[in-house]
């Protein structure tokens, strides 16, 4: 039986071609914007470890997400710190510190914290979660369709769109130590490839896409469950064995990953946040295709310059790292006051509804 969109056949090739968009993105934003791996392309590492590692988890925890109805971006946020969390396993910075470096700013109770901050409350929250959703909830946009449902007002929107495209470009070039060659390759390849799977993914779906196409299957989800958890397995005793935590921190992170799921399970179901919603004028910026083109095309051209202002880049750079590690445990805590805000707010109005049904 054919369904509105085609063929049995035709919606799977639609939908690998979304998965795949899916997952560039994912590696691209988490990796590349960073600086860690903007070359994850041109070696055999970067294909099969790094970017199958963060598609995977992107995928894994979008779909549990869509699957238990915690899809508020609030919930987002909090599924991308498990995202996070895997930097204690497998690199195991969030215990050590960056390879080849000593903890940033000490170490406490086997963490070193300054990185937990930076990392798992933020980065992979944010950065290799949250963005990789909105950015694909907008390239799916065509015509008239929602232009995806993380609206926000006009001078934020704009302030944040900018944060992004100067982090992206400042740590493409500090991770190349201010190789302008290395840099321009980096910047330009990793541009070229989103906007060409882009084109594909759009031109195989005229109609446009949503997360939904992002639904695994049975099969789908043993196949990535199985390789992320072959990666977990294989980094552990490949990457720095001899930094792996001891047994009081390695419960301490256990029972972080309890606390995050708790959150998650007090926290209302809501399944609207990622699904295309209506934008009203009122909200002000809207983010269309042409402005995350445009977005990318910057930071071709910005992260060069950089290279050539060394001195200013490295100030910048260091004030980026240290609003991260600010903003990691800020955003945190504004999740966790709005799990139980909006817990209390549905109990009331579930003792309200009781009220009034017993007045009838």
């Amino acid at each position: 039986m054919e369904s509105e969109i085609g063929s049995p056949v035709e919606q799977k090739q639609n939908k690998i071609a979304t998965i795949v968009l899916f997952g560039i993105l994912s590696v691209v934003f988490a990796e590349v914007f960073s600086g860690s791996a903007p070359l994850w392309f041109l070696d055999a590492w970067g294909l099969l470890v790094v970017l199958p590692l963060y598609w995977g988890h992107g995928l894994l925890l979008l779909n549990l997400a869509m699957r238990f109805e915690r899809t508020s971006v609030t919930q987002l946020y909090l599924w991308g710190i498990f995202y996070g969390l895997y930097e204690s396993w497998m690199t195991k910075v969030i215990w050590a510190g960056y390879m080849g470096q000593e903890p940033q700013f000490g170490v406490i109770l086997g963490f070193a914290w300054g990185e937990f901050m930076v990392i798992a409350l933020f980065w992979h929250a944010v950065f290799s979660f949250i963005l990789p959703i909105a950015v694909f909830q907008i390239l799916g946009s065509i015509g008239d369709s929602p232009k995806g449902s993380f609206p926000c007002k006009n001078r934020s929107g704009k302030i944040l769109y900018c944060v992004i495209i100067l982090i992206g470009s400042v740590f493409i070039a500090s991770g190349f130590v201010f190789d302008i060659v290395a840099t321009s390759i980096a910047a330009i390849g990793n541009t070229a490839i989103v906007l060409i799977v882009t084109y594909l993914t759009r031109r195989s779906n005229p109609k446009g896409f949503t997360l939904e196409t992002l639904k695994l299957g049975r099969k789908g989800a043993v196949i990535v469950s199985g390789y992320v958890g072959f990666l977990y397995i294989f980094l552990w005793f490949f990457i720095f064995p001899e930094r792996i935590a001891g047994p009081i921190t390695i419960l301490l992170t256990i029972l972080f990953y309890l606390l995050i799921a708790i959150l998650l399970r007090v926290s209302p179901p809501r399944n609207d946040a990622i699904t295309p919603l209506p934008i009203r004028t009122d909200l002000g910026m809207t983010f269309e295709y042409k402005h995350i083109a445009y977005g990318f095309v910057l930071i071709c051209v910005l992260a060069p310059l950089w290279c050539i202002a060394v001195d200013l880049i490295g100030v910048l750079g260091v004030f980026l790292y240290l609003g991260m590690l600010i903003a990691g445990p800020i955003l945190f805590i504004v999740a966790t006051i709005r799990v139980f805000a909006s817990r209390l707010n549905r109990n009331n109005k579930g003792d309200q509804e009781t009220i009034d049904t017993s007045l009838v």
